[in-house]
């Protein structure tokens, strides 16, 4: 029985000696809270901090602060200043109110970070970091501005099911993964340059104000744009698509655009109608679509653009556009144009017939 205790002492001893090796002691100025939630994601653990009620709310002003709170000084400090940021294998956190900015523009972070149901009451800036792993805002309370302006990270990056009370901006990032924004809510969403190795995701994203700014965005795979409520503008000037870009269901207004002026798509999965029957110039998804190397989803794209101004268009027009159908395809197939070529020839030939056949009848 003795020996029992002395071995279990013992194992006791030696961990507790390796936790105070592997991971230095707390700050002075951490609360019980933030101290806790050192040691465990030290010890390479998600720190799980239940809410007061099982609710989360941010503190009421003049209230003390309820026991889930973090500050965004503590998070900084863990994640970029030694000897703490070595030995931080993982930032797992859930359930969590961040006080402050939690600016980390301009660092380098070497862990995975992700926080799940967690309030940022004073904002998040993202800008310029540099971060090794994967980064991820789950199901959280943005209330302050959101930016990772010019940040790279070598992971994926989320934002799905968050809340974005003052808008997201995440130009120029740079993600090697996943960019997943799907179901989050925010004001605006400016994404101009955005690079996404893999895919892109924006399945029921919801911006109040109906525009999604992803000039210049290059996604390496898939690229999905299905926002919720009405849509008046999706600007995909100078995009790259790899893959597929699939767009819709969208509840596009009258007036709706999608620009694709030199974009490049390797091929287009719209569910549901495209702004293209309210006014979208589809020679322009035509010429996305050879660009991305796609040729023949060009011509289709072509072919019922111009079917449609057939039907639709002016009686000048609609006269034009049916003798082009049906001599030279639209233009569309080079088989087309040699057709054509071939009836201009045959009837310049008729026509050359008929007069000589005249003159010599005068003659």
């Amino acid at each position: 029985m003795r020996l029992g205790l002395v071995v279990a002492a013992l194992t006791l001893l030696v961990a507790h000696s390796a936790w105070a090796q592997g991971c230095p002691r707390g700050d002075s100025k951490w609360t019980d809270t933030e101290y806790e939630a050192w040691r465990t994601l030290c010890a390479g653990d998600p720190v799980e901090i239940t809410p007061p009620y099982g609710r989360m709310e941010p503190p009421l002003p003049g209230q003390p602060l309820p026991p889930n709170v973090l500050s965004a000084a503590f998070l900084k400090t863990i994640l970029t200043v030694e000897p703490y940021a070595s030995a931080l294998p993982l930032v797992h956190i859930t359930g969590a109110i961040v006080t402050g900015t939690f600016d980390v523009s301009g660092v380098t972070i070497r862990p995975d970070v992700l926080f799940y149901d967690s309030h940022f009451l004073d904002g998040v800036v993202l800008d310029e970091m540099r971060a090794a792993g994967t980064w991820a805002f789950v199901h959280c309370y943005l209330p302050g501005p959101f930016r990772a302006r010019g940040a790279s990270v070598a992971g994926g990056f989320s934002l799905a099911e968050s809340f974005a009370v003052e808008g997201v901006d995440l130009s120029g990032l740079q993600v090697g993964g996943d960019v997943v924004l799907r179901y989050l809510e925010a004001p605006t969403l400016t994404a101009s340059g955005l690079i996404a190795t893999a895919q892109l995701d924006l399945e029921q994203i919801t911006v109040s104000t109906g525009e999604l700014i992803l000039t210049g965005v290059h996604v390496g795979a898939d690229a999905t744009i299905a926002p919720s409520g009405a849509v008046r503008r999706v600007d995909l000037r100078d995009a790259a698509v790899g893959q597929r870009l699939r767009v819709g269901p969208v509840a596009w207004t009258a007036a709706a655009t999608l620009d694709l002026t030199r974009a490049r798509v390797g091929a287009l999965v719209a569910v549901g109608p495209l702004p293209a029957e309210t006014g979208m110039p589809f020679r322009q998804l035509a010429e996305a679509l050879t660009a991305g190397g796609n040729p023949l989803a060009a011509a289709g794209v072509l072919r019922r653009g111009l079917e449609r101004e057939r039907l639709e268009g002016p009686l000048p027009q609609r006269l034009w556009l049916s003798l082009s159908k049906w001599t030279t395809d639209y233009g569309i197939e080079p088989a087309g144009v040699w057709r054509a070529a071939a009836l201009a020839a045959l009837a310049l030939a008729a026509a050359a017939g008929v007069w000589w056949a005249f003159r010599r009848r005068r003659a």
